[in-house]
């Protein structure tokens, strides 16, 4: 007899926000980058704090301009948003 396999889905977390959102996308480092002006050009910074919604929700109200990047075990970025 062939096995059944069910394709509905389930989901646990329930997020409402768009910064919540992203936060669960994105969120899983420990760092982040900002964007710094410096001698009239601009940079990304690291942070090394875990993103929140809060600043997330600064980013997407314009406030502040923030970037996120995923390194491997080597210290290289495999991506970057």
């Amino acid at each position: 007899m062939p096995k059944t396999i069910s394709l509905d889905r389930q989901y646990t977390k329930q997020t409402t926000t768009l910064s919540g959102l992203l936060l669960e996308i994105f969120g899983s480092n420990d760092y982040y980058a900002m964007a710094k002006t410096v001698g009239g050009e601009i940079t990304y910074q690291p942070i090394k704090k875990k993103l929140t919604t809060e600043i997330i929700q600064e980013h997407l109200d314009g406030k502040i301009v923030i970037g996120t990047y995923q390194l491997d075990q080597s210290s290289n970025v495999s991506w970057i948003g």
